[in-house]
């Protein structure tokens, strides 16, 4: 396993998340990225792009050197813009229905399944992020 240093970008990233009281998968949904991406950023593999650390600094008002290089502090109020933002709409039950048929689909499952034991996670976080990308994609 990598040590990240709290001195990274891949470090301040997971502070972040972890000051806000998130989990990885709540912060891809935030940032519209999928879990395995997120995760990986937090763990320092892969390039992330000028567009998301745009998108990381506007959603929680944070300075574009702190997150880069580390320069000031992180807001103190961050928790609280966070717990600023609206509230998703509830669900109809026909679209409550169609994520049962989306969380039940052999395909779907299976890939829960591999994704849930390569990172190590739940099956259900992960059945849930394929069924909200799934959704989200307009896919049927």
């Amino acid at each position: 396993m990598r040590k990240i240093k709290p001195d990274s970008f891949p470090g301040r990233l997971k502070i972040l998340r972890k000051r806000l009281g998130c989990t990885q998968a709540q912060m891809a949904a935030r940032l519209q990225v999928s879990l395995s991406r997120y995760s990986k950023l937090e763990i320092g593999i892969g390039k992330v792009s000028a567009a998301l650390v745009e998108k990381v600094c506007r959603q929680f008002g944070l300075p574009e050197s702190w997150l880069l290089q580390g320069i000031g502090d992180l807001p103190a109020d961050l928790a609280l813009q966070a717990e600023g933002a609206s509230a998703p709409a509830l669900l109809n039950e026909e679209q409550i229905l169609r994520i049962l048929e989306l969380s039940q689909e052999p395909g779907t499952r299976a890939l829960a399944a591999q994704i849930a034991e390569t990172l190590q996670v739940p099956l259900a976080q992960a059945l849930a992020v394929l069924v909200k990308e799934n959704w989200e994609s307009g896919r049927p």
